[in-house]
């Protein structure tokens, strides 16, 4: 009977680049110019989870409006291509400036 070279509980799993970001504020895009956006909470099953993230919402008093949700979103990872980080400040200042210009 032939010895194992190593024992496979030994052998440690390398993190993946993305897992610097967890906890992280983030945007994601894609080859097609979508992009999403929110703090990186986890991945399972190559969906890259948000909580908070940035969500286009409808009032009727003043119709679309852009804020920071929170609420947790699922992005699946498979037709992204980057990740950049951001931080928490710079979405809330997207936020407001694209609920300005669509006002």
């Amino acid at each position: 009977m032939k010895k194992a070279r190593f024992n496979p509980k030994e052998i440690r799993q390398k993190p993946t680049p993305l897992d610097n970001y967890i906890e992280s504020y983030i945007i994601i895009s894609s080859s097609n110019g979508n992009s999403e956006a929110g703090k990186l909470i986890g991945f399972i099953n190559g969906y890259a989870y948000l909580h908070p993230f940035v969500c286009s919402d409808y009032t009727s008093e003043k119709g679309p409006i852009r804020s920071l949700i929170e609420d947790t979103m699922a992005v699946n990872m498979q037709p992204h291509f980057s990740v950049a980080p951001t931080t928490k400040k710079s979405l809330e200042n997207y936020c407001i400036s694209k609920n300005n210009e669509e006002t």
